[in-house]
């Protein structure tokens, strides 16, 4: 751009002028005293305000050699009253006898951006922790309650990481929180659960399973191999198991509904978009592991379509929330042995019984229940939950397990009793109402009790390793 330095040659009141221009309620100003084109916004805002006035500036062109394709403009008002805009077409100067190429037109909406406090907040971004960073303060701060609508451009081809800053029960090295993640999110797909009674609807078995016999991810895979479609959808409510006739009593999955959506590229593969909608959505510690959900679906639909990658991910959520307390989405690390490693049970108890296992499960054993006793201290030591990682089916299969190696040693025994009966507190409080009170008579036992399960864990573990 040409800039001029002579007298009077810019606005010198110009805040003047921009503030008669909001005012007034102007949507478009044209000028051309600098005989510069131009085509842009201007936002104005006033003091205290977030939501700028916004003004559509057109800048006319000239005739000069340097102009000869934008040497005059054609200005179009369209859409009045109710969706006005601004088309202009730009000419440029031809050979005599020829005609003029009208091909160059841009258009301006006119349309000024509300702020509407109860709008849905929609939050855009291709890093995980950027936009967790950012949904969790909407959903703790200004969306609380309303609708968020998060969209995701990710790497493809970078395997989804825990975002940072997220509230794990205990730490974590970098690789350790990627497995976790995995772990989590491989639990709430498995299409047959076996502890149906603590979490009756991972979102697995209503995908893979729907009503014990139908797999929904197959049909969407067939759709999809035959040509794009709005029928890729796949619903985790049941009206049948999970709506009574009055609304009462009624528990089911956040996780509603989930569609895959095939964009066409040009000169390069399809992607598979996903679109994930959630009845309520907690996104302090739900939102992560929903995202990595989404992104498994994505993969596995992906993997059996010709032609295809992965694309958006974008979740919808009716009711945005953002839990202080530790809640449901951490399952327990012993709920989760009970479906997916039994195995490490038995090598847990025979550690402690003192035999020797000299592998990698000894460690995964040894180190999962010592992340059991963390998570079960961070929940003691917090503010009250209802849906904390409690161990219930895990540890019920575990003191099966222990009372098979009874009399090893008096530590073994003594353990062993206080399994129990941190088992028989774990069930008391998933049974009670959960009210204050109860919660910290609950806290109190259980952090007495933990102490001394800690140190016989210590006895019974730590010579082993040492050894």
């Amino acid at each position: 751009m040409r800039e001029e330095l002579k007298t009077f040659e810019s606005i010198t009141n110009q805040e003047h002028v921009r503030t008669f221009l909001r005012e007034q309620d102007f949507v478009a100003l044209l000028h051309g005293h600098k005989h510069e084109t131009a085509l842009t916004y201007e936002d104005i805002y006033a003091d205290g305000e977030d939501v700028p006035h916004r003004l559509a500036v057109i800048s006319g062109a000239t005739f000069d050699n340097s102009q000869h394709r934008d040497a005059m403009r054609l200005v179009h008002l369209k859409g009045l009253p109710h969706n006005p805009s601004v088309e202009v077409e730009m000419l440029s100067v031809t050979a005599q006898g020829l005609e003029p190429d009208w091909s160059a037109c841009v258009s301006l909406k006119l349309s000024q951006p509300r702020h509407d406090e109860s709008a849905p907040v929609m939050i855009t971004g291709t890093d995980i922790t950027e936009v967790y960073e950012r949904v969790v303060e909407a959903a703790s701060g200004k969306a609380a309650g309303g609708i968020i609508i998060a969209d995701l451009d990710l790497n493809p081809d970078v395997r989804l990481p825990l975002p940072e800053g997220f509230p794990l029960t205990s730490e974590m090295p970098g690789e350790d929180r990627t497995k976790w993640l995995q772990d989590i999110v491989a639990w709430w797909q498995l299409p047959n659960p076996k502890n149906v009674v603590t979490f009756p609807f991972p979102h697995g078995s209503r995908l893979r399973n729907y009503n014990g016999n139908f797999d929904q991810l197959n049909r969407i895979i067939s759709l999809l191999k035959d040509k794009p479609t709005s029928r890729a959808i796949a619903t985790l409510i049941d009206p049948a198991r999970d709506f009574s006739e009055t609304g009462t009593g009624e528990v089911f999955a956040s996780f509603c509904l989930v569609e895959f959506k095939l964009q066409e590229v040009k000169n390069g593969p399809r992607k598979l978009d996903i679109i994930g909608f959630y009845r309520v959505q907690e996104f302090s510690q739900w939102w992560p592991v929903n995202v990595a959900e989404l992104r498994q679906l994505q993969y596995a639909v992906a993997a059996e379509v010709p032609n295809v990658v992965v694309g958006r991910i974008v979740t919808i959520a009716g009711e945005a929330r953002s839990e202080r307390a530790i809640v449901q989405v951490a399952v327990s690390v012993l709920d989760r042995w009970h479906d997916q490693a039994p195995t490490l049970f038995h090598v847990l108890t025979t550690v402690l019984a003192g035999g020797r296992v000299d592998n990698e499960l000894r460690g995964r054993a040894v180190d999962g229940w010592y992340r059991t006793l963390g998570e079960l201290q961070k929940v003691a030591s917090g503010s009250r939950s209802t849906g904390a990682p409690i161990p219930l089916k895990g540890l019920e299969t575990f003191i099966d397990y222990l009372k098979a190696n009874s009399g090893s040693s008096t530590d073994f025994d003594s353990f062993t009793s206080s399994v129990r009966s941190l088992r028989r507190l774990c069930q008391a409080h998933a049974e009670s109402a959960k009210s204050d009170e109860s919660y910290e008579e609950w806290r109190k036992e259980i952090l007495q009790l933990l102490s001394t399960i800690q140190g016989l864990s210590d006895r019974l573990l730590l010579p082993q390793a040492e050894a």
